[in-house]
């Protein structure tokens, strides 16, 4: 990876990661398995993975559907 690549990547990385340990702390609980060579969601991570798709296709889907409404195709 070329150093501004990476340099630009790690920019992103550094808030992310606060962000997450942020969420970690407010929750109480880990999120993640951490090791010197690999991450993995926790249990408790798996399960925020799965609502936060949840919440995003029913966000998407609502999006969705006030256009239709919007272009007189629903409702």
């Amino acid at each position: 990876m070329p150093l501004i690549s990476l340099m630009s990547f790690l920019i992103y990385l550094i808030p992310l990661s606060r962000q997450l340990k942020a969420l970690e702390e407010d929750l109480g609980v880990s999120l993640f398995y951490r090791n010197k060579q690999r991450i993995h969601l926790t249990e408790e991570g798996k399960y925020l993975l799965d609502s936060a798709k949840s919440i995003t296709e029913t966000i998407d889907k609502t999006r969705r559907q006030i256009k239709e409404i919007s272009n007189g195709k629903s409702g």
